[in-house]
């Protein structure tokens, strides 16, 4: 049984791929991962940053514990407007509340 009308469509009820959607592989996040355990790079990475063969990959090495360990930096600036809108929105809603 053909699962394609002679129009081109599928026919209703009928999977147009009925072995579903082929596994992907492993991501390349994966493989790196189980390749090298946390453990091992942040040992690694602690190496470079000491014993780097210049001062910018020993600070690339540097940057990327901190970014680890604590985060990327935040936009304090952005952060400081986030701040005022809520408390806008706040107000708000308290004069929507009290109007109520």
């Amino acid at each position: 049984m053909s699962t394609v009308k002679h129009s081109g469509q599928f026919q209703k009820g009928v999977s147009g791929n009925p072995k579903g959607r082929p596994r992907r592989g492993k991501s390349l996040a994966e493989t790196l991962r189980a390749r090298m355990p946390i453990g091992k790079l942040a040992d690694e990475l602690i190496r470079i940053a000491l014993d780097g063969e210049s001062d910018q990959i020993k600070l690339a090495a540097m940057k990327t514990l901190f970014e680890f360990s604590y985060g990327k930096p935040v936009d304090f600036e952005l952060q400081s407007r986030l701040a005022d809108i809520e408390n806008q929105i706040g107000e708000l809603e308290a004069k929507h509340d009290a109007a109520a």
